[in-house]
Parts: structure tokens; C-alpha cells; sequence
């Protein structure tokens, strides 16, 4: 039987309540803990336990971690001083907290809280945030006004949630979220960390301390990189050449046989191999007699369907040269029709190159000015950008996009290897959206998008 909606305001304040009083009481223990720390084992426990926490020559904590550290210092890090024990659950038993019942369950909860990756599956404002832990699976929904009104669906928090008396609230939390193509890099370091490549890490992986600081610490990592990207050394290739990778592109004339027969006398051509409708031929080059442990490097590759004939080499030193090779022993059999160039170290900035989208959400990040806004456009401004966007809508999903390899979204949603990534990507693309200033006139609807697409 529904409730009716008198019960349900009546159940909700209860709730909100409830995890009020939890949080006040928690933040009352966290202060309470300090103190006792540093009354009970003095600077030397916390010097341990900041050098267990991060790298001896890395950078100290930042202050984005000052809350989720603390959660681990009191409630996760185990020394001997503490009888191997994490100090709140050493020092509630020599205070016999149990004669006090709520904190005594409330330092247990903590206790009990692994760490998570948790993605925001949905909020409701004024209320809380249905969450899903990317490293265990687990779902919860959390009760915290506040943050209800800044989180956006698809954004990912790295912290403690912990779960007393029935409600659920954040433990401790990293103050920088990230978008999910860069909380993706954490959740697959996690998995290497835990040495499995199951979705879901074990429990006993999760509740260990060193674990834990280790996600923490790769979680500082990505955010460093997302927000202050350091400059990228210059690549070169095995001749000392800048590494920009090329594709020379020839139309053919003859029959893939002949071809194929021709490029065999290229110097350094390996033994042609069928790669799905291709066939593909590896030009190797030998190194220096003089090498201790003699080998081959690959300096380029060609590609021969019926249609065409395709180059891909790591540098315009070595295109030039493999070019003129192909067309001395296959001039005759091939027409010469384009190069495509790629600036590998631009791409790379370009990927790492932070927005506005990747500070917290409706906080920092770059200037805007109010002519961003559409609601400062003229009306017929907006009807033609509304226009525009529902041009976009329609067309997106035939675009060849880089970020599925090439493939268009309908093609990749129906690609058992591509369709994660998909779904990744749409993620990714509706969480920016969702934490840009202002709202966007060419936005796509993310929601008939998928529909559309079946994911």
C-alpha cells in the first residue's frame, strides 16, 4: 500500500533528523579523538602515521584531503601503539565505551567502512544522494543535505560512507570529485592494487589500511594531473626522430596478389598476414651488429584491402622513406592520394588540459562571463540554437568519434568490445555537462540518447 504523501514528509524529516544527530555527534567524537591522540601517543604516532600515509619523498597532504585523512588516521591506520588495532577502536575499549551506546556503534560503523570509488547515481536536493561504489558494487543512499546541492549525477567521490543505526552519511570524503573517464583510471589502479580484474574488489582488500591509502594516494594523483598538468617531455623514436605518427594513403590498381607479391622486395618486409578483410605487411629494420642482444625494429606498417593501400609510420623521417620504397617496387600498381599528420604531444596536452568542469561542481575553474549565459541571448538567438541542437541530437550518434577509436556511437553500442567504453563516454559527457555555469543551448539529451542507442 503507497503512503500517503503526509507520511512520506513525516518519514523524511525523521530521517534527516536522525543523520543530523549522527553527524553532530560525529563531528563532536572526531574532535574528542584528536585530542586524545595527542594526549595518549604524542607526535611520534602521528609522524608514523603521515609517513605510512604518503609516499617518504612525496608531497605532504593537500588540504582537499584534510577530512578523508583524518577518517583514516583515527578509524583505519593500525601501529603497534595501538595494539595493532586502528586508535578509536584502541581507545574506545580503554575508555569502555560501551557504556556509552552511540558512540560506541558510531566508532564501530567507521571502523566497519571500507574505502569506495562512489558514483552519483542519483540525487535528490535537499535530501541525499543514491550512490554505487565502483570498486565493490555496493549501493547506498546517503543522507547529506549540503552536499545534495551541488553534486551532479555521474560524478565520482573517492571516501568513507558510513552506515549506524539504520541511515547512512559520509564518513570522510576527498573534496575534489572527478568526471568519470578520470575516476576510471583510480577505479583500474584499485583493481591492480587488489590483483583482480573482477568489477568488484574483496572486502578484505578494501578494509586494509595500506590499500587504502594507496587508492587515496592514486586519487591525489589523477586530481594533481587534472588540475595543475605538468609539460610532457618531447618523444622521439628509436632514430632520434620527433614521434608523430603518419598515415600515407594510396589508392590501388592491381590485384591485392600483385600488390602484395610487389612489396615483398620492400627492404625489412615481413611475411604478409591476413587481418580481417586486410592483409597486413610489417617492414622491420635490423639493428647494430654491435647490440649485446641483436633485434628487430618495426619502422612501419602497410595495410592492402581491395580498395587501397595504407601507411602508418612514428615519424615523417621514416613515412618519407618507407613511401619512396613502397612506390619503387609498386609505383605502377598504386596512386598516391593523401598523408595524414598527428601531433602526438599536442593531443596529449589537449587530453590533459583541464576545464571548468574538472573543479567542484558550480565552484572555481575558469572565468565565465555573463554573455555565456543563454539566458542573456535574444530570443531568436535561442530558437536557432535550439534549432542547431536538435540537429546535433539527431546526428551525434553517426559521428566517427575519437574517444571509441574511430567508430560512431551506433556502431559501438552494437560492438560488444566498444559498448563500455560507450557507456563510459556518455557518462563522462553528461557529468561536464551537468557542472558547466551555464546551461548549454546546444546540449545533447542524454537521456533519449540512450534509448536510442540501447544502453
Amino acid at each position: 500500500m503507497t503512503q500517503p504523501p503526509e507520511a512520506l514528509d513525516f518519514a523524511r524529516r525523521q530521517a534527516i533528523r536522525k543523520a543530523d544527530d549522527a553527524k553532530q555527534l560525529d563531528t563532536l567524537l572526531a574532535d574528542v579523538l584528536r585530542v586524545e591522540a595527542d594526549k595518549l601517543l604524542g607526535q611520534a604516532w602521528l609522524s608514523g602515521a603521515l609517513d605510512a600515509f604518503t609516499d617518504a619523498d612525496g608531497p605532504p597532504p593537500a588540504e582537499e584531503e584534510f577530512m578523508i585523512l583524518s577518517v583514516w588516521l583515527m578509524y583505519h591506520y593500525r601501529s603497534p601503539a595501538t595494539n595493532g588495532l586502528p586508535f578509536a577502536a584502541w581507545w574506545a575499549d580503554r575508555k569502555r565505551l560501551y557504556r556509552e551506546p552511540a558512540k560506541a556503534r558510531l566508532v564501530q560503523a567507521h571502523c566497519n567502512a571500507s574505502i569506495g570509488l562512489w558514483e552519483v547515481m542519483r540525487v535528490e536536493r535537499g535530501l541525499g544522494t543514491h550512490l554505487r561504489d565502483l570498486i565493490s558494487g555496493e549501493e547506498v543512499f546517503v543522507l547529506d543535505r549540503s552536499s545534495s546541492a551541488t553534486l551532479e549525477r555521474w560524478l565520482v567521490l573517492c571516501g568513507y560512507v558510513v552506515q549506524v543505526d539504520g541511515i547512512a552519511f559520509f564518513g570522510g570524503v576527498h573534496q575534489q570529485p572527478l568526471v568519470p573517464s578520470d575516476a576510471d583510471r583510480v577505479v583500474k589502479a584499485a583493481r591492480k592494487l587488489a590483483r583482480t580484474r573482477r568489477k568488484a574488489i574483496g572486502i578484505e582488500h578494501r578494509s586494509h589500511p595500506e590499500f587504502q591509502s594507496a587508492v587515496i594516494g592514486c586519487w591525489r594523483i589523477v586530481v594533481e594531473q587534472v588540475l595543475s598538468p605538468r609539460a610532457l617531455p618531447t618523444m622521439h623514436n628509436t632514430d632520434g626522430d620527433l614521434l608523430e605518427p603518419q598515415r600515407d594513403e594510396f589508392a590501388v590498381r592491381a590485384s591485392v596478389t600483385d600488390i602484395l607479391e610487389a612489396l615483398a622486395n620492400v627492404p625489412g618486409a615481413q611475411e604478409a598476414k591476413r587481418v580481417g578483410r586486410a592483409t597486413e605487411v610489417v617492414i622491420m629494420r635490423p639493428e647494430r651488429t654491435d647490440e649485446m642482444i641483436p633485434r628487430g625494429t618495426v619502422v612501419g606498417h602497410i595495410t592492402v584491402t581491395t580498395t587501397r593501400l595504407r601507411i602508418d609510420t612514428n615519424s615523417v623521417a621514416r613515412a618519407d622513406a618507407l613511401r619512396a620504397a613502397v612506390e619503387h617496387v609498386a609505383g605502377a600498381l598504386l596512386t598516391w592520394r593523401a598523408r595524414v599528420s598527428e601531433d602526438i604531444g599536442a593531443a596529449l596536452e589537449e587530453a590533459r588540459r583541464p576545464t571548468a568542469t574538472t573543479t567542484p561542481p558550480r565552484g572555481g575553474g575558469l572565468a565565465f562571463s555573463s554573455l555565456d549565459d543563454p539566458s542573456t541571448m535574444p530570443p531568436e538567438i535561442r530558437a536557432h540554437l535550439a534549432a542547431m541542437g536538435e540537429q546535433e541530437q539527431v546526428r551525434w550518434p553517426d559521428y566517427p568519434l575519437p574517444a571509441l577509436d574511430g567508430m560512431t556511437a551506433r556502431a559501438a553500442a552494437r560492438d560488444q568490445r566498444m559498448r563500455p567504453r560507450l557507456v563510459l563516454l556518455l557518462k563522462d559527457m553528461e557529468a561536464r555537462q551537468a557542472t558547466a555555469p551555464f546551461a548549454n543551448p546546444l546540449a545533447l539529451d542524454f537521456a533519449r540518447l540512450r534509448r536510442e542507442l540501447g544502453v
